[in-house]
């Protein structure tokens, strides 16, 4: 049996103006757009895939929503959006498209749409940086291809990049000999500036990693956002859904470039607890070392099976023996998540998925973070995140948008 780990992911995160509320495309092209236009038969699905004109007009109509809804978005209002990345998985589909939001001319963060209707339309947003946006990441993982292609007497002929879902973020690089013949294509994961793969023919090793919730779900969140899509460009009132959220104040920011995702997650939801009637739990680096040591974190590397008994120890250590530490193993429902939030309860959260390293035999790309509050509209739910890569502002996720979850529920 594979031994599943949490795995360091150095990373500080996560992304033509158009005005709010023109709709310039039809929405039955959002529809019934394809790419591919061979016949679909009962036994194969082909996913719908968006250009990025569509994309943009989502993501202009979510920008408006998402600022009446979520009281730190609100100044979005006024915002608007700017065509940034387009992300592919390993075969070369095109996966999801980022967007700037742009406030007074200036980057004020950033909204992930998916590219296939086969995901939910808006699959991340928030206020912070994606990887590609933050020069330190970008300089080290093209320092790493740039020494591996001198290395093996080759040059860099392109990049490309690769959105394998939340958090799992990488870069393809085409590498060329003298006679600019491709030789290599050499995957490197964005956050870890780790190389993944150097062979071409085992690219596959690490596609098809995310699985996203029901299709059923799916395709109703896109119809509900087509009816209120609809309704805005004939000039009704929106037809909004109900939208809950909820998040809990005053849970710290720490860094995954420490000692490891895992401790960094189990610290930020101590943090919480220091100030909220446990002053004797340490903060900042001195918490996330204890509690890596306590974890038997290696390398940045954290066994999922340590983490609650490595929160536990640390809280003991300091005097507090009723912190209870609890790995769910069943399959985590949205229900579980509102229910811990609604009770302040942030919680770490290990999320699985990003495949095995080529020539490896151990998961590759599993990171563990801190969930403190969510966010739901319809059938549309994402989680709200502190990652431990931007240590500046919360992520959102799409809920489901993993392979595998397991939380850690702490509860004193």
């Amino acid at each position: 049996m594979k031994t599943r780990k949490f795995v360091d992911m150095s990373k500080l995160t996560l992304k033509a103006l158009l005005s709010l509320g023109i709709l310039a495309i039809s929405l039955s092209s959002i529809a019934f757009a394809e790419t591919n236009t061979s016949p679909i038969s009962t036994n194969e699905q082909i996913p719908i895939t968006l250009n990025i004109d569509q994309a943009d007009e989502i993501t202009t109509f979510y920008l408006e929503e998402l600022s009446g809804i979520i009281p730190e978005l609100s100044d979005w209002k006024d915002a608007s959006t700017e065509p940034d990345i387009t992300f592919y998985d390993l075969e070369g589909n095109i996966t999801a498209y980022a967007f700037d939001v742009m406030k007074n001319n200036q980057y004020d963060g950033y909204i992930i749409a998916s590219a296939t209707k086969d995901k939910y339309p808006i699959l991340e947003f928030s206020k912070g940086k994606l990887p590609s946006k933050i020069s330190t990441m970008t300089k080290k993982s093209q320092l790493k291809v740039a020494k591996y292609a001198s290395e093996n007497k080759l040059s860099i002929e392109k990049s490309t990049p690769i959105y394998e879902g939340a958090t799992f973020y990488y870069t393809e690089y085409n590498l060329q000999d003298s006679k600019n013949m491709v030789k290599k294509k050499v995957i490197v994961d964005l956050v870890t500036s780790k190389i993944i793969s150097e062979d071409a023919e085992n690219i596959s090793a690490i596609t098809g990693k995310v699985e996203t919730v029901e299709s059923d779900e799916i395709e109703e969140a896109w119809n509900d956002l087509e009816n209120r899509m609809e309704g805005k460009s004939a000039g009704g009132k929106t037809v909004v859904i109900t939208a809950t959220s909820k998040a809990i104040s005053n849970v710290p920011y720490y860094s995954a470039n420490t000692a490891g995702c895992a401790p960094a997650a189990g610290a930020m939801v101590l943090g919480y607890w220091d100030t909220h009637g446990y002053p004797n739990i340490p903060s900042g680096n001195t918490l996330i070392s204890e509690l890596a040591t306590a974890m038997g974190t290696y390398h940045g590397s954290t066994n999922p099976s340590t983490v609650d008994d490595g929160i536990e120890t640390v809280c003991s250590n300091h005097g507090y023996t009723n912190f209870n530490a609890i790995t769910y193993s069943g399959t985590m429902y949205m229900s579980n998540v509102v229910s811990e939030i609604n009770a302040n309860r942030p919680f770490v959260l290990g999320m699985y998925g990003a495949g095995t390293r080529v020539g490896g035999s151990t998961d590759y790309g599993d990171h563990g973070v801190t969930c403190m509050g969510y966010y739901y509209q319809g059938t549309t739910q994402y989680l709200k995140l502190h990652d431990g890569w931007d240590t500046s502002a919360p992520h959102y996720i799409t809920y489901g948008n993993w392979d595998s979850a397991i939380p850690v529920w702490v509860r004193p």
